[in-house]
């Protein structure tokens, strides 16, 4: 591949039209704050280090039938028509049917930017996320679940048989499991905040996939307070050397900045230089498995002032424009680092029936 195949960044104005009301966390500044920073940093001065592309609506229903009924699809058009929401924490607005539409539109040409080889990789900066959206729920701020339609599209369309979707949102991505909790051309693995300590109560290490899906489901639960320390031990030693085995034709990862030490709603302790590591680590892991073909979204992540952070160390990681980010590590807890390296055993032994260690 060509050295001046920028990477690819994806996203839209009407991202910033689904309204969530006053005071709710997944709000249009995420996206604000994140681009003006972009912006600033210099980076979109050289199309042949990151190109910024918009997507165009066309016809992303076909795509969405893939993974969510007709029904899905209607119920969300109505509620958004109506200013209602599908939960309690889940609210619509006129705005947000064609930005879910445009956010599924934007992850799809992301991936495939990145398999036709026109990028050497891509970030969809899209909105609303969707890990928490299983077939038939719209719900933990999410309508149409972004990753779970591209992996089908891919699937589907380009014919990919192993696909491999990193999780480290600081919420379990409960509903890409359950879509592909039966399944073996997704492997999901995902490092997360403890189900009994954060929404949504699920992903735990004994979740392991069902049916011919065995196997394929990898879950991390971690506990409160992980650092950046233990959850790189984690990702290599746990997602590392199964992602060698399965050796798949596409990574893609559910980014989300959410278990930044600062973020509001939950209580994990990374920094924006731990979401580099990770960014760095998919990066090896797909030139040494799949030709470099890397897919990353955007998911949850509600501090304002740690999304800036985190967005430009993760861009910058893709696309080797360097920029310095100061973003001091909090003090590690002994107790959590040992709780951690117990919970990697633990994972470990129960994988061990598929997977080598």
């Amino acid at each position: 591949m060509p050295q001046d195949i920028a990477t690819s960044l994806i996203y839209h104005p009407k991202y910033l039209e689904h309204d969530t009301g006053r005071g709710h966390p997944e709000s249009r500044y995420r996206l604000e704050v994140m681009m003006k920073a972009i912006k600033e940093s210099g980076m979109l001065d050289h199309e042949n280090i990151i190109r910024l592309l918009q997507p165009v609506m066309g016809s992303p229903e076909n795509a969405i039938l893939r993974v969510h009924p007709k029904s899905h699809i209607e119920f969300v058009k109505r509620i958004s028509a109506n200013g209602s929401s599908a939960d309690p924490d889940t609210p619509a607005s006129p705005g947000t049917y064609e930005a879910a539409l445009l956010a599924v539109e934007g992850i799809i040409l992301a991936g495939d930017k990145v398999i036709n080889g026109e990028a050497k990789n891509a970030y969809a900066m899209v909105r609303p996320p969707g890990h928490h959206a299983n077939a038939t729920s719209a719900r933990g701020f999410c309508f149409f679940n972004n990753i779970a339609i591209l992996a089908e599209h891919l699937h589907q369309e380009k014919g990919f048989n192993r696909i491999l979707i990193l999780d480290c949102d600081c919420h379990h991505g409960n509903g890409t499991q359950d879509i592909f909790y039966d399944k073996q051309h997704v492997l999901y693995i995902s490092f997360h905040q403890d189900g009994r300590t954060l929404y949504p109560g699920t992903g735990f290490q004994d979740e392991v996939g069902e049916g011919e899906g065995e196997g394929y489901t990898v879950n991390v639960p971690l506990p409160p307070l992980t650092n950046h320390e233990s959850y790189l031990k984690a990702v290599r030693e746990i997602a590392v050397p199964i992602a060698e085995q399965y050796k798949p034709q596409i990574l893609l990862v559910s980014n989300g900045f959410d278990a930044h030490h600062l973020d509001p709603i939950s209580s994990l302790q990374l920094t924006a230089d731990t979401y580099r590591e990770v960014i760095k680590i998919a990066m090896q892991l797909a030139n040494d498995l799949c030709g470099g073909k890397l897919v990353i979204t955007l998911e949850g992540g509600y501090s304002l002032e740690a999304l800036p952070k985190c967005i430009l160390s993760v861009l910058s990681q893709l696309s080797g424009f360097k920029i310095e980010v100061k973003d001091p590590q909090p003090s590690p807890d002994e107790r959590v680092k040992d709780y951690v390296d117990r919970l990697i055993r633990e994972v470990k032994r129960i994988q061990s029936d598929y997977w080598q260690f």
